[in-house]
C-alpha cells in the first residue's frame, strides 16, 4: 500500500530571521514559524525546583510568550507532520522538548531536525533524516539549569545579608571571578627581579643569544656574578661546537570552534564574547545577497574542529584553482578532538560556501558582520592549506662552559604562509658558512638591564582561553559568564583587561570562606564533565543533583550561624536620629537603609545610591551623612535667581538625563525648563556664581534669550509655510526649525551673520593660588620666584623618575608596597598625565590640572616634561622624541586671531622644559633626566622665532575662524603646529564653533618635533648654531616668512640652470645640485638653513618638460615591507611625513632649446582631507597586496621580472616602485637580477624583492605647480 503523503508540514525554528528562507527552500507544502527562543522557563521570583521530589522543575510560560504558544498550537492543528528545528545544541534540544510537551507531541516520533548551516543542501538533508528528541541532551541542559538555580537561590541570600542586596552567586561566574581575583593578588604581591638580556656580537656580524652557562639553559640571567664572568670573555675566541641544519614543518592552525572564535574576535577585532556570538548568529541565520537569502557560516556553538568531507572538497577546488595543487593541505583529519569536553557533534565553524569571498559580498554586510565573516572565511581557508616547510640552521659557540646560540631559517615551501603569517617572526636569511671547529671573536656584548614583569591581567580573549583550559563552563556559556561579571560590577575593564572591584573581591572572599566547593576550580570542572556524561547517557541527572545538593546543604548550615552573628553586630552611622543617637544600618527587602536604634521609632533613611566602603562596614561604622545631604539637596532642588511671572522661583534639579530647572510650585503650574548646553557645562564644572547659596543663572539665560530673539528676528518666517522659526539643539549644535512641524519639516542652519558674540564668558580663573588638598604646604622652592624654581629644577639632572618616587616615599615614610604599585602605574604608557604628572605631584608638590593657567601661576611659567633620543649615527647628536603639546585648541568657543590676545599666550610665554633620555627597551621610570632649560618666547634669543610662531598662530586661527578646522594639517605651518591628540584622534570628531555642519578632529597647539630638536641641540645642549640663517630680525619687519623666501628665489626667474650654477660657483656634477643651488640663492652655505631645520621644510626641485608634465615623479625614503604591513595608515611613516612636512617646490621648465629655466617657487603641503581619503586608500591597496602575496612574472631568460603591485596609472597621488635601477629578487629560493643581497627587502611569504619607495605621481605634481607654469 502506498505511503500517505503529508501535504501540510510545519517546521518550528527558534529565530524568525531564517524562517522565510527555509520556507522558500522547502516549498509550498511546508510552513515555517518561529518560537522566538524559549517559550517556558523556571519562574523568576522563586526557586521553581522541588528539592524533595527528585528536583522536579516547575516550568512557567515566559511573560509575553502566550500569543506565540497560541500561534504554535493553531498551526500544529492544521499540520499533518511537525518538525522541531530549534538550534543544534543542548539548549536547542531543550527548547524542542518544551515545544513537544506544549503541543503534546509523541516523544517516540522522529520529529527533531537540526540545521548545521542554512543552505539548501543542509536543510533538505535534515528534513529527510529526522530523529527523536535526545532526552539525555535535554536532561543535561535541565540539570545545568537547575544546578545554576540552586546555587543562585540558595547562596545569594547570604551574600545579600553579608555584603549587599545587589550581589549574587553563580555556579560558574563565581569561579571565573575567583580566577580574576587570584591573578590580581599575584600582580599586587609581585616583586620585580633584576635580570640581564645578553647578546654577543661575534666577528662584528654574528648576533647570538647567551644560551647556556655550566650546561644550564639561560632564559633570564639574574646572577650578577655570572654576568661578570660573561664580561671577562670579551675579545676572546669562541669555538663552534655544534652546527646543523634541521628540516622543519609548521602546520596551519585548525578551523575555528566557539572558544577560538571568541578569542580571535577579541584579539583581532576588539569584539566582546557576547558581541561575537550575536554577530555570528546573524551570519548563521543569513543575509540577503542579490535578492537571495544565504546562511554564511555553519552553526557557531561547537567544541569541534571537524570539517565535513563536502566542505573539504569545496576547499580543495578553491585552493587548486587559486593557488595550485601543491598548496592543498593534507587530506587526513586535522581536528583535535578531546572527547571529554566536546558537547556537540557538528562541525567546526566555517563558511557555508568558500566561493562567497568576503570582499565580494561586503556591500551586503554591516561593518561587524564583514569583519567576523572575513575572520571565519580566512581561518577556514588557511586550515585547509598545506604546511609551511623550512630549514633551520642552528650553531652554538662555546668557551669555558659559556655558550651562545644563533639560528637562521630558510623557507623551502611557503604553504599557508602565502596567505597568513603568524605573529611570531621567524628570522629569515641566507645560511652562513659556519662549521664545527671554526673560531670567532666576541667583539661586543649587547647587555640590556631589565626587571621581571608581573603576570598580565586577563582580557576577554585570555579569560575565555583560561576557562576552556580549566574546563570551567562550556563555549556556549562564556559570553554570559563575562556579561554577568560586568553587569554585577564585580570586575571593571582597565585597558581592555579585567580588574576586580572592591565588591567583586568581597563576593569572592565570602564564597571562598563559606562555600569552598563552589569556588573550587577542579570541583567545577568535574561537574562540567559529569554534565557531559549525562548528555552521553552515562550518568543519571537526578543522582548528580542529589550529590551536589547534599554537599551544598552542609556548607549552608555553617554559613547560617555566621550570618546571624554578623547581622547581630551593629553598624552605626554618622547620621543622628531625632533623639540625637547614631542611626544604624540595616538590610531590608529593597536594600540597605538607616534605622533608629529606638525599636518603636519608624524613622528610616534609604541608602540607595549611596557608596559605602565595605571596609567601614567591617569596622562597624559608616560615613554617609555628606552623601545623604548632597542627594537630598539634589532631590529638593537648589534655588536659582530666576523668578517666573507667577512669582514662583525656579529650582535646579537632577533627573535621568542630567540637570534641569523646575518651578517651586510645579504641582500647580507644571513648569519645567531645559538648560542650554553651554550653561549645563558650567553647572557640571561647578563654576556658576552663587550669592547667599542662590545660583546666579538669570543673566546667562537673559543673554541667551536675547541672542536667540535676535537670531529669530534675522531668520524671518519659514519660506515654505510662512510660520515663524524656533531654535532647537541638535547633534552639531543649534539650528532653526519651523514651528509648523510635523506638517512642515523645514530646517536650516544658523548662518554666521545671525550669530552674535558668544554670551558665555570664559571661566573665571583669576584665582591663581587655588588650594589643593594634596599640595605640599612648605615647598622646597619659592613658587613666586622663577630663579628659585629653576635652581630647584636643575637638581633633577641625573635623576631617574624612579629616584624621584623613591625619595618622596622615603621622605614621607610611606609604605614601600605602595611605592611598587606607583612605579608599576607610571611604567604603563597609558598612565594618566604620564611622567609629567609624576613630576608635578612628587617633585613640585602640586596637583595636575586642565585649566588654562600655567602650572606656576605666580611667575607665569608652564612645566613641560619631554623626551629626547640619541641619533643612531652619533651619540653627540640628539633629537626630540616627540612634538611638545602645549594646550588644546578650543572647539566650542571663539578663538582670537592674534597670539597676544590668545589663551595660548598664558601657557606658552615661559615654559620650563625638563628633558629626559628615552630608551625604547627601558621601563619608563628608569629614564634619566638629562637637561632642564627655560624657554622664554620674549627672550631676545627667541626674537626671530617669536615672529614666525605668531605667523603660524595666525594661520591656524584664520582657518578655524573660516570654519575649516577639518582641513588643518601640521604641514600648514613652520614652528607652531595644530596636532591631533593621540591614536584615538580619528574617533574624536566634534562640531566646530564656526561650522556646525562639518565636524573636525580635536587638535592641540604644539611646538613641532623638528623645532624642538633644534632647541635641544642648539639652545639647550651646546648653545652653538649649526646652520646658516636665511632671515634677520629686520627681514621679518616688512615681510612674512613665506613671502621673503619666495621673493628671494623669484628674482632669478628666467635664468637657466647653467647661468645659476656659474653665478653661485656650483660644481655641475655635485649630487642634489639643484637643492644646493636653492640654498645658495637663499644665502645658505651649510647643508640646511636654521629656519628650514626648525620648520621641517624640505626643498624639492622639479624639472618640467615642454608639455607641462614633470620629467619624473618625486621620490621619498624606501620602506621596510615587514614593518609596513604591520602599520595602520594613521600611525605610518608616510602619513606622518606628508601630514607634518612642508615642501618648498622650486620649478625649472624646459624651453624649445631643451634648456631648463627657473620658472618660480611655492610652499606646499598635502591637504589633510586628500591624504586621509585618497592617500589612505592608495596606501592600503599596497599593504593589502603585500599581505595577500605578490605574483611575479619572470621572463624566459630571467632578466625581466614583473609584479602585480597596484599600478601608477590606477593611482592619483602616489605609487610604489624601486628607487634604484638595480634589479634584485629572491623568488622560491632562486635569485634573479644584477643587484646584491643588500638591495633586497623581505616579503611576508619569505621571498625577497628590490627595495621599494613611494613616489608622488608626476601628474599629481603637475596639478600642484600649474599656478607657477
Amino acid at each position: 500500500m502506498a505511503k500517505k503523503l503529508d501535504k501540510n508540514k510545519l517546521v518550528i525554528v527558534e529565530s524568525p530571521a531564517k524562517a522565510k528562507t527555509i520556507e522558500k527552500i522547502l516549498g509550498r507544502t511546508y510552513k515555517v514559524i518561529s518560537s522566538y527562543g524559549h517559550i517556558i522557563d523556571l519562574p523568576k521570583t522563586k526557586i521553581g525546583v522541588d528539592v524533595n521530589d527528585n528536583f522536579k522543575p516547575s516550568y512557567h510560560t515566559i511573560k509575553g510568550k502566550g500569543p506565540i504558544i497560541k500561534q504554535l498550537k493553531e498551526a500544529a492543528k492544521k499540520a499533518d507532520k511537525i518538525y522541531l528545528a530549534s538550534d543544534p545544541d543542548r539548549e536547542g534540544e531543550s527548547i524542542a522538548w518544551h515545544i513537544a510537551n506544549t503541543l503534546k507531541l509523541d516523544h517516540n516520533e522522529k520529529n527533531r531536525i537540526e540545521f548545521h548551516e542554512i543552505t539548501e543542501r543542509a536543510i533538505k538533508d535534515a528534513v529527510k533524516n529526522p530523529k527523536k528528541i535526545n532526552i539525555s541532551r535535554v536532561n543535561s541542559q535541565q540539570a545545568r539549569r537547575i544546578l545554576d538555580r540552586l546555587v543562585g537561590y540558595e547562596i545569594s541570600p547570604f551574600l545579600w545579608k553579608l555584603i549587599s542586596p545587589n550581589t549574587s552567586a553563580g555556579r560558574v561566574q563565581s569561579v571565573a571571578l575567583k580566577i580574576i581575583c587570584e591573578l590580581e593578588d599575584k600582580i599586587k604581591n609581585f616583586v620585580p627581579e633584576k635580570y640581564w638580556d645578553v647578546k654577543g656580537i661575534f666577528d662584528e656580524k654574528y648576533n647570538l643569544n647567551l644560551y647556556k652557562i655550566d650546561n644550564e639553559k639561560i632564559d633570564k640571567l639574574k646572577d650578577e656574578k655570572l654576568l661578570d664572568r660573561v664580561k671577562k670573555d670579551l675579545k676572546k675566541k669562541y669555538e663552534v661546537i655544534s652546527s646543523k641544519i634541521t628540516k622543519k614543518i609548521k602546520n596551519p592552525p585548525l578551523p575555528l570552534k566557539t572558544s577560538t572564535l571568541q578569542q580571535l574576535a577579541s584579539s583581532y577585532l576588539g569584539f566582546s564574547a557576547s558581541k561575537t556570538m550575536t554577530v555570528a548568529q546573524k551570519l548563521y541565520e543569513g543575509v540577503s545577497i542579490k535578492g537571495e537569502h544565504k546562511g554564511l557560516i555553519t552553526y557557531m556553538r561547537t567544541d569541534s574542529t571537524r570539517i565535513s568531507d563536502e566542505a573539504k572538497e569545496m576547499a580543495k577546488e578553491y585552493i587548486i584553482k587559486n593557488f595550485g595543487k601543491e598548496y592543498l593541505g593534507s587530506i587526513s583529519t586535522k581536528a583535535k578532538k578531546n572527547n571529554k569536553n566536546v558537547q556537540d557533534a557538528h562541525e567546526g565553524i566555517r563558511p557555508t560556501d568558500i566561493n562567497l569571498i568576503p570582499q565580494n559580498i561586503m556591500q551586503y554586510l554591516d561593518k561587524d558582520q564583514f569583519k567576523l565573516y572575513n575572520l571565519i572565511w580566512q581561518r577556514f581557508l588557511i586550515s585547509q592549506l598545506a604546511s609551511m616547510k623550512y630549514e633551520q640552521f642552528e650553531y652554538i659557540l662555546e668557551k669555558d662552559k659559556i655558550q651562545y646560540r644563533g639560528s637562521i631559517n630558510k623557507i623551502i615551501f611557503d604553504g599557508y604562509y602565502k596567505v597568513f603569517k603568524e605573529d611570531e617572526d621567524l628570522p629569515i636569511g641566507d645560511f652562513p658558512e659556519i662549521k664545527e671547529g671554526d673560531k670567532f671573536t666576541l667583539d661586543k656584548l649587547d647587555i640590556k638591564e631589565d626587571y621581571t614583569k608581573p603576570p598580565a591581567r586577563l582580557t576577554e580573549s585570555s579569560l575565555v582561553k583560561t576557562l576552556e583550559a580549566e574546563g570551567i563552563g562550556r563555549p556556549s556559556t562564556y559570553a554570559s559568564i563575562i556579561d554577568t561579571l560586568k553587569k554585577r560590577e564585580y570586575v571593571k575593564l582597565q585597558n581592555k583587561s579585567f580588574v576586580p572591584t572592591e565588591i567583586g573581591y568581597e563576593v569572592k572572599t565570602q564564597l571562598d570562606k563559606f562555600f569552598p566547593n563552589i569556588m573550587n576550580i577542579k570541583f567545577t570542572a568535574k561537574l562540567e564533565d559529569e554534565l557531559d556524561e549525562v548528555d552521553s547517557g552515562d550518568k543519571n541527572w537526578i543522582d548528580l543533583l542529589k550529590v551536589f545538593y547534599t554537599e551544598l546543604q552542609k556548607y549552608e548550615e555553617k554559613c547560617k550561624s555566621v550570618v546571624e552573628e554578623e547581622l547581630e553586630k551593629l553598624v552605626v552611622s554618622d547620621v543622628l536620629d531625632k533623639n540625637g543617637k547614631p542611626m544604624i544600618m540595616k538590610i531590608g527587602r529593597f536594600g540597605r537603609y538607616l534605622a533608629s536604634q529606638d525599636t518603636e521609632s519608624k524613622e528610616n533613611i534609604s541608602l540607595k545610591g549611596i557608596d559605602i566602603s565595605l571596609e567601614d562596614i567591617k569596622k562597624g561604622k559608616i560615613f554617609v551623612k555628606k552623601q545623604i545631604e548632597e542627594l537630598s539637596k539634589k532631590k529638593e532642588g537648589q534655588k536659582t535667581d530666576i523668578i517666573l511671572d507667577n512669582g514662583s522661583r525656579l529650582l535646579l534639579k537632577y533627573g535621568r538625563f542630567g540637570a534641569y530647572l523646575e518651578s517651586y510650585n510645579y504641582k500647580e503650574d507644571n513648569i519645567r525648563k531645559t538648560i542650554p548646553k553651554e550653561i549645563k557645562t558650567k553647572i557640571d564644572n561647578n563654576t556658576i556664581k552663587k550669592e547667599n547659596d542662590i545660583l546666579c543663572l538669570k543673566d546667562m539665560f537673559d543673554k541667551i534669550e536675547k541672542e536667540e530673539a535676535e537670531i529669530l528676528k534675522k531668520a524671518g518666517k519659514c519660506e515654505k509655510c510662512g510660520r515663524p522659526f524656533k531654535i532647537k539643539n541638535g547633534r552639531w549644535g543649534k539650528f532653526l526649525a519651523c514651528t509648523g512641524y510635523p506638517e512642515c519639516k523645514n530646517i536650516k542652519k544658523i548662518s554666521k551673520e545671525m550669530l552674535e558674540k558668544s554670551i558665555i564668558n570664559k571661566q573665571d580663573l583669576n584665582n591663581k593660588n587655588m588650594k589643593v588638598e594634596n599640595m605640599k604646604e612648605n615647598k622646597p622652592y619659592d613658587d613666586a620666584n622663577l630663579e628659585s624654581i629653576f635652581k630647584y629644577s636643575q637638581k633633577l639632572i641625573g635623576m631617574t623618575f624612579k629616584n624621584i618616587l623613591e625619595k618622596y616615599y622615603i621622605d614621607n615614610k610611606l609604605d614601600v608596597k605602595l611605592l611598587k604599585e606607583k612605579i608599576n602605574y607610571y611604567n604603563n604608557p597609558k598612565a594618566k598625565g604620564g611622567l609629567g604628572n609624576l613630576l608635578e605631584k612628587y617633585y613640585y608638590f602640586y596637583e595636575p590640572n586642565n585649566i588654562s593657567e600655567p602650572d606656576f601661576p605666580k611667575v607665569g611659567t608652564e612645566l613641560k616634561v619631554t623626551p629626547y633620543e640619541r641619533k643612531i649615527s652619533s651619540d653627540d647628536d640628539l633629537r626630540a622624541g616627540e612634538r611638545l603639546v602645549i594646550s588644546m585648541i578650543p572647539n566650542d568657543e571663539e578663538i582670537s586671531l592674534e597670539f597676544e590676545n590668545s589663551h595660548l599666550k598664558k601657557k606658552m610665554s615661559k615654559i620650563l622644559m625638563v628633558w629626559y633620555e628615552r630608551k625604547k627597551e627601558q621601563l619608563r621610570t628608569l629614564n634619566k633626566i638629562g637637561f632642564v632649560n627655560l624657554f622664554d618666547i620674549y627672550n631676545k634669543l627667541y626674537e626671530k622665532d617669536f615672529k614666525i610662531i605668531c605667523e603660524d598662530y595666525y594661520k591656524i586661527a584664520s582657518k578655524i575662524r573660516e570654519g575649516k578646522a577639518h582641513e588643518l594639517s601640521e604641514g600648514d605651518t613652520k614652528y607652531l603646529g595644530a596636532c591631533t591628540k593621540g591614536a584615538t584622534a580619528k574617533d574624536s570628531l566634534q562640531p566646530q564653533y564656526y561650522n556646525k555642519e562639518i565636524p573636525a578632529k580635536r587638535r592641540a597647539f604644539s611646538l613641532k618635533q623638528s623645532y624642538m630638536t633644534y632647541i635641544l641641540n642648539n639652545y639647550v645642549k651646546t648653545n652653538l648654531m649649526k646652520y646658516d640663517s636665511i632671515l634677520s630680525n629686520e627681514d621679518l619687519k616688512n615681510n612674512s616668512f613665506d613671502d621673503y623666501i619666495i621673493n628671494k628665489i623669484n628674482q632669478y626667474i628666467g635664468k637657466t640652470e647653467e647661468e645659476l650654477y656659474t653665478e653661485f660657483k656650483l660644481n655641475k656634477v655635485a649630487k642634489q645640485k639643484n637643492s644646493i643651488l636653492v640654498n645658495k640663492i637663499l644665502g645658505v652655505n651649510t647643508e640646511n638653513s636654521e629656519e628650514f631645520e626648525k620648520a621641517n621644510i624640505t626643498i624639492k626641485t622639479i624639472r618640467v618638460e615642454k608639455n607641462g608634465i614633470p620629467k619624473e615623479s618625486m621620490s621619498f625614503p624606501k620602506i621596510c615591507i615587514r614593518e609596513f604591513v604591520k602599520q595602520e595608515f594613521e600611525n605610518s611613516y608616510e602619513y606622518n611625513y606628508f601630514a607634518e612636512t612642508r615642501f618648498l617646490l622650486v620649478v625649472f621648465k624646459e624651453n624649445e632649446d631643451k634648456i631648463y629655466k627657473l620658472k618660480g617657487a611655492k610652499f606646499w603641503n598635502m591637504p589633510i582631507e586628500e591624504l586621509e581619503t585618497i592617500g589612505k586608500l592608495e596606501w592600503e591597496a599596497y599593504k593589502n597586496k603585500f599581505i595577500e602575496g605578490i605574483n611575479f612574472e619572470i621572463s624566459s631568460n630571467g632578466e625581466r621580472i614583473k609584479n602585480d603591485l597596484p599600478k601608477k596609472s590606477n593611482h592619483k597621488i602616489f605609487h610604489l616602485r624601486p628607487h634604484s635601477k638595480k634589479s634584485a629578487y629572491l623568488i622560491n629560493g632562486k635569485k634573479y637580477g644584477n643587484g646584491k643581497d643588500s638591495d633586497m627587502d623581505l616579503l611576508p611569504n619569505g621571498d625577497k624583492m628590490v627595495y621599494q619607495c613611494f613616489w608622488l605621481n608626476n601628474t599629481y605634481i603637475a596639478n600642484i605647480i600649474k599656478d607657477i607654469l
